[in-house]
């Protein structure tokens, strides 16, 4: 759903800054919130979400700037390590 949403979304190519960080990307921020929103809406709770959030191309820091920037409360893991144990 978040690729669905940025590319139907016009992007001004000098917002777009290739060189910033993945979870400060206003795209991606956009993005994120209408997920959170819907994941909200069909009854996940924090913790569920900040799982969602939890991808593995961003640190623990970047992954709790994520979690905070969307107003969800939960558990802060190191996404990497998540997702190579399982």
């Amino acid at each position: 759903m978040n690729t669905v949403f940025r590319i139907n979304r016009r992007l001004d190519p000098k917002q777009y800054h290739l060189k910033e960080v993945f979870v400060d990307r206003e795209t991606e921020i956009e993005a994120y919130r209408v997920n959170v929103k819907e994941a909200r809406r069909i009854g996940l709770n924090d913790e569920a979400i900040t799982s969602y959030l939890c991808v593995s191309r961003i640190t623990p820091e970047e992954h709790q700037r994520l979690v905070r920037r969307m107003d969800v409360a939960g558990e802060i893991r190191d996404c990497a390590r998540r997702l190579e144990t399982g």
